[in-house]
C-alpha cells in the first residue's frame, strides 16, 4: 500500500476514533443527566420524608400539651365541683394550684350570669364574650382564636370542661390559651429549631401561631400571597386539609429567592392544621450539594472531551471508568442511607441495606453488630442462608472474645481476619472470626462503627468477600450511616418506653392498658380476675408532707405490686390508682397476692383500698371487669372512711 493510502487510512480511523469519543461522551453525558435526574428525584423523596416526620412529631406535641391540658382541667373540675358557685374563694384557691405543664396559660371559673371567676377571686363581667347557657349545651369543647375579656388586642384559645354536680352543669372551667406566649414559649424541634412552624384554623384560615418573628400576618392566605407559587394548588391544600389529609408545598422566596419546602399535616385538635417549613439549605441541603457535585461532575466531562480530541484516548477510556465506579458507590450509598433513615420505623429496612452492602463487595454475608457497653444489645445478618440460627444477641463480647473486642473498640479503620493473619491469643479467647469458621467463613472484613465523640456502639461487616481494598472503602462508606440507624434505633426504642411506661413507679401506664384492650383475646383463657387498688388519703397526704414524699409512696405501693402481683399485668391507671389483671387465676392465687400486698405495706404507714373482680367462662370483657372492680374498691374506700379520719392516711 502507498504511503498516501496508509496515511489515509490513518486518518479516516482517526475519524472514527473521534466520532466514537463523540458518540461516547454524549451518551455519557446523557447517562450522567438520567441519573442527577433520578438521584435528585430519590434523594428529595427521602428530604420529604424527613419533613413529614418533623411535622407528624411536632404536631403530635402539640396534640399531646392539649391532651395534658384537658386531663388537669378535667381532673380539676372534679375536685373543684363541691365549690363551684358555693364557695368562690375555695374555688379560686383550687385553680391557683392546677398545673400548666401544657399549653395553658391561665384558667377561670364560667359561673351561671356569665360571671368569670379568676384565680385571685375577682369576678368579672363575661358578658358578650363568654355565655354561660350557649357553653352549657355545648359541654366540653376547644374553641376557635378569639381574644381576651380584659384585654382584646391578646388573641386566646379557650378549653372549655362542665364542671357538673349531680348530673348538671354548675360552671364551666376554662383553660385559657394564650398564642403570643405559646409561639414564644414554643420550642421548635425540627431541623434543630431551625425550621418554622405554623398553625392555622382550617376553616377560617386565621393563623394561631407563627414562630417566625420576621412574619406578623394574621392569615395563611395573606402569607401565600407574598411568595411566588412553584407547583401549588390553593384549592387542592385546602381540599386535602378538610379531609384530613397531609401534603407538601414548594415555593420560592420572593425576597431571598431560596426555594422553601413546606409539609402539612391535620394536628388532631379542632381543625388545626400544622405547616413546617425550612429552606433548601437547612432541609434540603443533600439534595442540592449532590447537584452541585453532580454539575461539577459534568464540567469535568467538558474537560475530559476537550482532551480526547488532541487523541488522549487512553486517558478517557480509564477517566471514564473511575467515573462509572464514583456513580456506582454514590448509587450504593445513597441506597444504603435511604434504607437505613427510617429503619428504627422498618426493622427489615436494615437487613435490605446489609444485602447490599454484601452485593456491593461480592460477599454472601454482612452483619451488623450493636453494643451496649460490653454486651451486644442486637445482632442483625443477610446472607445467602449458610448461617441458619446465628445471633450474637445477649453475649458479652469483652468476656467471650476479648481479642476481637480489644481490636474492634481500638480499630479506626478496616479489619481483615483470616486463618493466616489471626493475632496470637490466651487460651480461651477467641475472635469473632472463631465463631464464623463452623458456617465456612473463610475471612471476615469488619468495620467499627462509631458515634461523633468516637465511642465505639457496633460493627459492620461481611464475610468471604471476594473484593480487597475496594471492599474496604465500600464498609468505610456506609459506616457514618449505620452509626445514625443505631442511634435513631435506640432513641425509637426509648420513646416507645416513654409512651408505655409510668415513670414515677416503673409499672405499665394507662396507654399499655389501653392497648391490652385492643390485643387480648378472651377465648384464650378460662377465667380472669381483676384486683383495682387506690391509696386512701393521697391528697391530704401530699398537702401534708408534699409531692416529693407523695411520689415516694407511690413507688413504693407500685414496686410492693409488681412483686405481689407476679405474672400478672400491672398498670398505674393514673394518679392514686393501680390496676392488676391476672388470666386463669382462681380465688387461692388472688388471696396469696393479695396478702402478700398486705405483709410488704404493713410496716408502711399508710392504707389502700381494694377491689376484687373474678369472672370464669369464655369471651369475658375485661373492660366491664375494670369497672366492676374499680366500684368494689371505692365501696371499699367509703367503708374505709366511714371508721377513719379522711384527713388521715
Amino acid at each position: 500500500m502507498s504511503k498516501r493510502g496508509t496515511y489515509s487510512s490513518f486518518r479516516t480511523q482517526q475519524r472514527v476514533t473521534y466520532i466514537a469519543i463523540v458518540l461516547l461522551v454524549i451518551f455519557f453525558i446523557g447517562i450522567v443527566y438520567t441519573a442527577f435526574y433520578s438521584i435528585s428525584k430519590e434523594i428529595k423523596a427521602v428530604c420529604y420524608d424527613s419533613l413529614r416526620d418533623a411535622t407528624v412529631q411536632e404536631a403530635g406535641e402539640i396534640k399531646k400539651q392539649f391532651n395534658v391540658d384537658t386531663y388537669n382541667l378535667q381532673t380539676t373540675a372534679n375536685v373543684i365541683k363541691p365549690y363551684a358557685g358555693t364557695d368562690n374563694a375555695a374555688a379560686a384557691e383550687i385553680m391557683k394550684n392546677i398545673d400548666k405543664s401544657g399549653l395553658m396559660t391561665s384558667v377561670a371559673l364560667l359561673l351561671p350570669g356569665d360571671k368569670l371567676l379568676k384565680p385571685d377571686g375577682s369576678v368579672i363581667d363575661a358578658s358578650g364574650v363568654l355565655s354561660f347557657e350557649d357553653l352549657k349545651k355545648r359541654g366540653a369543647y376547644i374553641s376557635s382564636k378569639n381574644t381576651m375579656i380584659e384585654d382584646k388586642t391578646q388573641s386566646v384559645v379557650r378549653n372549655f370542661i362542665p364542671v357538673k354536680r349531680s348530673g348538671e352543669t354548675v360552671a364551666i372551667l376554662t383553660g385559657i390559651i394564650s398564642l403570643e406566649q405559646m409561639r414564644e414559649s414554643f420550642k421548635v424541634n425540627a431541623f434543630n429549631g431551625k425550621a418554622n412552624v405554623l398553625i392555622i384554623e382550617n376553616n377560617s384560615r386565621k393563623m394561631l401561631m407563627n414562630t417566625s418573628n420576621k412574619e406578623k400576618y394574621q392569615n395563611l392566605s395573606e402569607l401565600l400571597k407574598k411568595r411566588k407559587e412553584k407547583g401549588y394548588n390553593v384549592a387542592q391544600e385546602e381540599g386535602n386539609t378538610e379531609k384530613g389529609r397531609s401534603g407538601n408545598v414548594e415555593f420560592v422566596s420572593e425576597s431571598t429567592g431560596d426555594t422553601l419546602y413546606m409539609h402539612y399535616q391535620p394536628v388532631g385538635v379542632n381543625d388545626w392544621v400544622i405547616y413546617v417549613t425550612v429552606s433548601e439549605g437547612v432541609g434540603f441541603g443533600r439534595l442540592k450539594t449532590i447537584r452541585y457535585h453532580m454539575v461539577e461532575m459534568i464540567m469535568g466531562l467538558v474537560v475530559l472531551f476537550a482532551a480526547f480530541i488532541i487523541s488522549i484516548y487512553s486517558s478517557l477510556t480509564k477517566s471514564l471508568n473511575m467515573y462509572k465506579q464514583q456513580c456506582t458507590c454514590l448509587g450504593y450509598i445513597s441506597k444504603v442511607e435511604s434504607l437505613l433513615f427510617n429503619a428504627h420505623r422498618h426493622p427489615r429496612n436494615t437487613e435490605k441495606a446489609l444485602k447490599e452492602v454484601a452485593n456491593v463487595t461480592k460477599a454472601p454475608t454482612a452483619y451488623l453488630i450493636v453494643f451496649d457497653g460490653d454486651v451486644v444489645s442486637r445482632f442483625c445478618c443477610w446472607n445467602n442462608g449458610n448461617m441458619p440460627g446465628f445471633d450474637l444477641t445477649g453475649k458479652n463480647m469483652k468476656a467471650v472474645a476479648p481479642e476481637w473486642y480489644k481490636d474492634t473498640v481500638e480499630s479506626s479503620g478496616v479489619i481483615f481476619l483470616c486463618d493466616s493473619n489471626l493475632p496470637s491469643r490466651e487460651a480461651g479467647s477467641e475472635t469473632i472470626f472463631d465463631r464464623l469458621k463452623p458456617y465456612g467463613v473463610t475471612s471476615i472484613r469488619q468495620m467499627t462503627v462509631r458515634t461523633s465523640d468516637n465511642d465505639a456502639i457496633g460493627v459492620i461487616g461481611v464475610c468471604n468477600s471476594k473484593l480487597d481494598e475496594d471492599g474496604d472503602i465500600m464498609l468505610e462508606n456506609v459506616a457514618l450511616s449505620f452509626a445514625a440507624e443505631i442511634r435513631n434505633d435506640i432513641a425509637h426504642r426509648k420513646i416507645v418506653e416513654m409512651g408505655t411506661i409510668d415513670y414515677t413507679t416503673g409499672l405499665q401506664n394507662r396507654n399499655s392498658y389501653l392497648e391490652l384492650l385492643k390485643k387480648i383475646k378472651p377465648e384464650t383463657f378460662g377465667s380472669a380476675a381483676c384486683v383495682y387498688i387506690d391509696v386512701n388519703g393521697l391528697h391530704e397526704f401530699n398537702n401534708a408532707e408534699g409531692h416529693d414524699a407523695g411520689d415516694s409512696l407511690l413507688y413504693t405501693l407500685g414496686h410492693a405490686i409488681l412483686d405481689s402481683f407476679s405474672g400478672w399485668e400491672n398498670y398505674r391507671m393514673g394518679g392514686d390508682e393501680f390496676l392488676a389483671i391476672g388470666l386463669d387465676m382462681d380465688e387461692t392465687n388472688i388471696k396469696e397476692c393479695i396478702d402478700k400486698l398486705y405483709t410488704e405495706m404493713k410496716s408502711y404507714k399508710f392504707s389502700f383500698s381494694i377491689g376484687v373482680e373474678l369472672r370464669k367462662g369464655k369471651d369475658l370483657d375485661i373492660s366491664d371487669m375494670v369497672k366492676a372492680s374499680d366500684k368494689k374498691m371505692y365501696e371499699d374506700k367509703m367503708e374505709y372512711y366511714r371508721t377513719h379520719e379522711r384527713r388521715k392516711i
